[in-house]
């Protein structure tokens, strides 16, 4: 079961029952720049720069598990690893 982040009570639903959370991201070049920018509708401060898709995919994937992770525990304690997944991208471009 998955519970996506930013839905109502999903912190205590994982809490309590362990459920994997999953998360969205869009995925945007740039048309002056070329550059490839990534973000999240459902973690907050969840964005990322890079000049390959493939580099900001694994930007937002590690940028998403730290800050889950901080929001969860109010901590960063390496003991506790939630399990989060992403839940799919779109791929767009900026003016």
């Amino acid at each position: 079961m998955k519970y996506r982040i930013g839905l109502p009570f999903w912190k205590q639903i994982y809490k309590l029952f362990g459920v994997t959370l999953s998360y969205r991201y869009d995925i945007f070049r740039s048309k002056e720049t070329g550059l490839i920018y990534g973000c999240s509708p459902d973690i907050k401060g969840l964005n990322a720069e890079g000049k390959t898709v493939q580099e900001v995919i694994e930007a937002i994937e590690s940028g998403a598990y730290d800050l889950v992770r901080l929001d969860l525990y109010g901590v960063d304690d390496e003991n506790d690893h939630p399990k989060i997944s992403p839940n799919g991208i779109i791929i767009g471009a900026l003016s």
